[in-house]
């Protein structure tokens, strides 16, 4: 989970942190050892949200309507905002690339990451997120440990656990394990802002679907459950808040 939490620092920060709704975590292994990791989010329940909540300030004559008309409303003004439809990439910024610029190799890993934007009023959905194309299952690991890295100075994060993962993959397995220090009840509640991302936060699920070229053995998970699995892919779903609470969560699968 530090994985998907650390993703965050390389995304559009405000869309995945404050959206009531999904954010989807992909991971597809190849045979070699390569494979592809992607994290996205769609940015239209956020705003959809946020707009609603604020109707008396976005909405000329918001109260002297119901629930269904400012519902109405609020979509009007948010397709405003976006175009019919959209398919772009985009660089890591700048500023992210310059952490790492003391190590050649992590920073070419950067060069393999592309930001993207995609969906439009005919979708229902605006999705902003990241790729990166790993080459190895080693490339996977190191990459996991740069956004981790990038994760300890991201001031959007304090409000959840200091988590410390463990990730192991190999060509027969695949473990991840996170043990949370969680900051207190009376801590959260010391800051406004932690509270307002909590009221933002209480709905939105975490979905992780990861795909082996080999059959599926066994799996373990705590902390989330399974949603659906085949032969050789899982899908495992989490409520993020839920995360929050919890002292540790596990992903532990082996293959045939």
């Amino acid at each position: 989970m530090n994985l998907l939490k650390s993703a965050f620092v390389l995304l559009i920060s405000a869309a995945l942190l404050s959206s009531c709704g999904e954010i989807r975590e992909e991971i597809v292994f190849n045979e070699n050892g390569a494979g592809t990791y992607d994290i996205s989010a769609d940015m239209i329940p956020m705003f959809r949200g946020m707009m609603t909540s604020m109707a008396s300030l976005t909405i000329d004559g918001a109260d002297e309507m119901d629930s269904l008309q400012i519902a109405e409303e609020v979509e009007k003004l948010i397709w405003e905002e976006f175009p019919d439809k959209i398919d772009s990439t985009f660089a890591i910024p700048q500023k992210d690339i310059d952490r790492f610029k003391g190590n050649k190799s992590k920073k070419k890993l950067l060069d393999q990451a592309t930001m993207y934007m995609k969906g439009g009023k005919v979708d229902g959905a605006m999705y902003t997120g990241m790729l990166f194309n790993f080459k190895s299952l080693e490339e996977f690991i190191t990459f996991n440990d740069m956004l981790d890295e990038s994760n300890k100075n991201n001031k959007k994060m304090k409000m959840f656990s200091n988590s410390k993962t463990t990730l192991k993959v190999t060509p027969n397995s695949f473990y991840r394990y996170s043990k949370n220090s969680k900051k207190s009840k009376e801590e959260i509640e010391e800051k406004e802002s932690d509270l307002m991302a909590m009221d933002f936060l209480k709905d939105m699920s975490i979905t992780t679907y990861i795909e082996f070229p080999k059959k599926i053995k066994s799996i373990k998970v705590d902390g989330a459950t399974i949603a659906e699995r085949t032969d050789n892919s899982v899908t495992i779903t989490y409520n993020l808040m839920g995360y929050a609470d919890s002292e540790s969560t596990l992903i532990d699968i082996q293959l045939e």
